[in-house]
């Protein structure tokens, strides 16, 4: 299969690419930078850049039978003043409607698109579950990702299948939360946020790679998916899991006050809030998590370097 992919040299991006190009496929991605972007895979691509023009990009895709769109800047790298969420939403809706504009001029369209989405959608309760039928949360990133999964609708007027992912915080070694907890644990100093009673929709990075290429595979799919575990925790049990994994206590209870001091308002979006949400559509058509335990998905991450 040809598949365009974009953010490709992201934490997701990169194990998804690798495990396409595993399976044989043929990827094409489009990168800020893409004289280094081909460097990062295990195996060959072709890149590209986002100052092609759509008539150039629509002839890309033209040759193409999948698109699966995960650009857009990291909400949890920088403050959200007003320069940076021009960026966290241009990179999300500029980019995705830049997409959808050169797929609408060509002659041969992609069967399927993937479009990059979050859980942010939902907002955030200290009990209630979430699922794909849940109404839209309040707040900034709420807003922010329905003006994502917007701009890709009118692919389906189309004819394309269209798969939302809104994807939990992702679990691996190599980037998200775990590399940036790992130094604190490893010197004694790990622990929650807040209290640590906030429900943690999480997926195992393995798992979000599988799901990925499932929903890529499987032509009665489309709409939206939620992409974490049917076995959501509190994020002081999670976190307890972690420790114990590394041989470590998991005690430091980060103040709130402290958080927001820091983080501004992304500690109340990212670090305290609470979304406790189910993979309703993906157990609907069979997918089986193989990392849906925390203790098995973080000991099969750690156990060569730790020896558990």
């Amino acid at each position: 299969m040809n598949i365009l992919i974009t953010g490709a040299t992201g934490f997701i991006g990169k194990e998804l690419t690798n495990a396409l190009l595993k399976a044989g496929n043929n990827i094409t991605v489009i990168s800020t930078k893409p004289e280094t972007a081909t460097s990062v895979f295990e195996k060959p691509v072709s890149a590209i850049g986002w100052n092609i023009s759509n008539v150039e990009l629509a002839k890309i895709i033209s040759g193409c039978q999948a698109v699966i769109n995960l650009a857009g800047a990291d909400i949890s790298a920088k403050p959200w003043n007003s320069a940076y969420k021009r960026i966290m939403e241009s990179s999300r809706i500029k980019t995705t409607k830049k997409l959808v504009d050169a797929i609408d001029m060509t002659q041969s369209k992609p069967e399927v698109f993937i479009q990059g989405s979050a859980i942010g959608y939902y907002g955030n309760h200290p009990d209630k579950s979430f699922d794909e039928n849940t109404p839209k949360g309040e707040g900034y990133l709420p807003d922010l990702v329905e003006k994502w999964e917007n701009a890709a609708k009118p692919l389906t007027k189309m004819g394309i299948r269209v798969a939302w992912i809104r994807t939990g915080v992702v679990m691996g070694k190599q980037g998200g939360m775990l590399k940036k907890l790992e130094l604190p644990f490893r010197l004694f100093a790990g622990g929650p946020p807040g209290k640590g009673k906030q429900w943690l929709s999480w997926i195992d990075i393995r798992d979000e790679v599988r799901a990925i290429i499932f929903i890529l595979n499987e032509q009665d799919m489309q709409g939206k998916f939620n992409l974490t575990t049917p076995d959501p925790m509190q994020m002081k049990d999670y976190l307890k899991e972690f420790g114990k994994v590394l041989h470590r206590p998991s005690w430091f209870n980060i103040p709130k006050m402290f958080l927001k001091m820091a983080f501004g308002e992304r500690a109340d979006a990212l670090l305290l809030a609470s979304q406790k949400v189910m993979p309703s559509n993906l157990l609907k058509h069979r997918f089986e998590f193989h990392f849906a335990d925390a203790r098995k998905s973080l000991e099969s991450m750690y156990r060569k370097t730790y020896g558990v």
